[in-house]
């Protein structure tokens, strides 16, 4: 401890004469005149004039702006002490241009300005070199920091503080530097507020600002934690090409008019409401945004929402490369249209609980990393749809979809909440489980076949049926599983549930060849010719035909058994089509022939029947046949 306090007693030691020394150089690279008197100061301000390159005690200034109403005009001067505007009214016109205002050593501050009042007032281009404190002052007019540096004295110690202030007219904050946290909580802006290509190196606290007009933060640097907590932004908010190193966290913010994060860059975007669901009432842009990791929950966002060419899961500023980010969607209602056209997902994805009432665009999204050594969860869990655009093979392998719910997707947010074991133990008695997967599956079958896209469908009602079978094993319901389980084997095995007709194909056709086999390996096949009256030598379709027909009354000589007749044989057997001029007879081995040719009649119904089912699911023009024939 005692060594702790000797270091912080060298480094203050340190602090200070490096702040003397960067004092004396400043003075030497700018060239000033020089200190200057009371009333030199004031005689120049009396004729209209600019004080420039003066070295200015700061209590000289107070005391020309408390006893009269000179407009302050200075410029490249050095102001020594500090300005303390605590209390005042101020109504002077206030320009401290290019300057740098130093700190008094007894407080540490470069200017204190608590309930004050100002009209018009201007620091642009100027550095404050110790703490700011302007909270609880009034801005009636124009308010201009522009091209300002909040140096601060002490390193991480010192805050620029703007809290509860009053802006009525323009703040102009654009390209300044605050070195360390900057508070503007409560604080609000009648007119533009604008930070554009800020540089926050701490903390940045908006609670509770509210930003009646436009407010830009357009390429402006959050290099620590950018806190919003319930800011209102009443009119156009933007954040194109920001970048948020921590946490952009916009906990009960309001948005009434249209937001833009365009290119902006974020490490973790929080739009969590736990307590009251948020109503976002502007359209909200982030087209090719890159943000690490985001959760969005009890969110209604009520006009359009745009993702395109959004890329989540990506490093943002010093994270690791190989870390797993999430990104959440739940209890999030989308009333208008939601884009998220060719939206890069290579994180762990989650939407639960989510309701497009309007159209979902995932038109060329991509939800799959490429990597086998990186592939992430991914889960839908109670999600409606109205209209969704997206295909199957978007969509990453179904071996990677959420399951169970002690699987589920945990972003940071739910990783902070989870502040103890005992959290983390009692978590499976909350009440938020996920939907079982072959349930979410149907629902994109159902979405897939509403909009006549016959292939996606095949492949979620290939995926659905695997999941139910995967359900039943796990379950408790035994006659449940027998049956998945024989589906699976007859049905699933032979033609992918009747999505495949290529598989059914192939089995029939080896079907076919076993019977032909054994045919003409055992059987004796008679071909006769054409009656003179009944033409059962034509190629016809004998679906009602019985196979009496194909058998011969008694043993006859083993003749005309070449291996293409038992092929025309078994053809019209299973597929019952073809000519009906062979009969065989005999036994095959041992078995006589007749319960042979029954077994594959029986079988043909069965192929036929899946074979035609087959077709209706994966050719368009018999499944507009069929659905629309019943």
């Amino acid at each position: 401890m005692k060594s702790a306090f000797i270091i912080l007693f060298i480094f203050s030691v340190l602090l200070i004469s490096g702040s003397d020394l960067f004092a004396q150089e400043s003075d030497n690279k700018r060239g000033h005149k020089g200190p200057v008197s009371h009333q030199a100061i004031l005689s120049e301000l009396r004729s209209g004039e600019t004080v420039r390159e003066y070295v200015i005690q700061g209590n000289d200034l107070l005391d020309i702006i408390r006893k009269t109403d000179r407009d302050i005009k200075i410029s490249d001067a050095i102001i020594e002490g500090g300005l303390d505007f605590s209390g005042l009214t101020v109504q002077n016109k206030i320009e401290i241009i290019g300057s740098e205002i130093r700190f008094d050593k007894k407080n540490a501050f470069s200017i204190k300005a608590k309930h004050t009042s100002f009209d018009i007032i201007s620091f642009r281009g100027s550095v404050f070199v110790g703490q700011a404190d302007f909270s609880d002052s009034a801005f009636g007019n124009m308010a201009d920091f522009s091209d300002v540096v909040f140096f601060g004295s002490s390193g991480f110690m010192d805050k620029t503080d703007f809290s509860n202030v009053i802006f009525s007219k323009i703040a102009n904050f654009s390209n300044s530097d605050f070195g360390n946290t900057a508070d503007f909580s409560n604080v609000v802006f009648h007119d533009v507020a604008n930070f554009s290509d800020n540089v926050f190196k701490k903390e940045a606290f908006f609670f509770g600002a509210v930003f009646e007009n436009e407010a830009f933060f357009g390429k402006a640097d959050f290099q620590n934690e950018a806190l919003f907590f319930g800011t209102a932004f009443k009119s156009k908010a933007y954040f194109s090409r920001a970048k948020f190193n921590g946490s952009a966290n916009f906990f009960q913010a309001a948005f009434d008019d249209k937001t833009t994060f365009f290119k902006a860059a974020v490490r973790s975007l929080n739009f969590t409401n736990t307590e009251i669901p948020s109503t976002i009432k502007g359209r909200m842009d982030f087209r090719k945004a890159r943000i690490s990791e985001a959760h969005f929950q009890d969110i209604i966002f009520e006009k359009d929402v745009d993702f395109s060419d959004a890329e989540f899961g990506v490093p943002v500023g010093d994270n690791e490369k190989n870390k797993h980010f999430a990104l959440v969607f739940r209890s999030a209602l989308f009333k208008s249209d939601a884009y998220f056209t060719r939206t890069k997902f290579p994180a762990n994805t989650a939407f639960e609980i989510t309701t497009f009432k309007n159209h979902a665009n995932f038109k060329d999204a991509v939800f799959k990393t490429g990597s086998e050594k990186n592939k992430q969860k991914f889960s839908l869990s109670y999600v409606n749809f109205n209209t969704l655009v997206i295909q199957w093979d978007q969509l990453p392998d179904t071996e990677y979809w959420v399951r169970e719910t002690r699987e589920r997707i945990k972003s940071f947010a739910d990783m902070e909440e989870d502040t103890d074991q005992a959290n983390k133990e009692t978590e499976a008695d909350s009440g938020e489980s996920v939907e079982a997967l072959s349930q979410v599956l149907k629902t994109l079958e159902e979405n897939f076949r509403m909009h006549n896209d016959l292939d996606d469908a095949n492949k979620a009602y290939y995926h659905m049926n695997l999941a139910e079978l995967e359900e039943a094993r796990q379950g408790n319901d035994v006659w449940l599983r027998i049956q998945k389980e024989s589906e699976w084997l007859f049905w699933g095995i032979t033609c992918h549930y009747g999505t495949n007709i290529w598989r059914i194909l192939l089995w029939s056709l080896l079907i076919h060849l076993i019977f032909t086999i054994i045919y003409f390996a055992k059987g004796t096949l008679r071909r006769s010719p054409p009656p003179p009256v009944r033409q059962d030598f034509t190629f016809t379709q004998r679906l009602f035909e019985f196979p009496r027909y194909y058998l011969t009354g008694r043993y006859k000589p083993r003749t005309n058994n070449a291996l293409y007749n038992a092929h025309r044989f078994s053809m019209v057997i299973l597929f019952k089509i073809g000519y009906r001029d062979t009969t065989i007879s005999g036994r095959i081995m041992g078995i006589a022939c007749r319960y042979i040719v029954w077994s594959e009649w029986l079988l043909g119904l069965v192929v036929l029947a899946f074979i035609l089912v087959t077709l209706s699911n994966t050719l368009p023009i018999i499944n507009m046949l069929i659905t629309g024939l019943f």
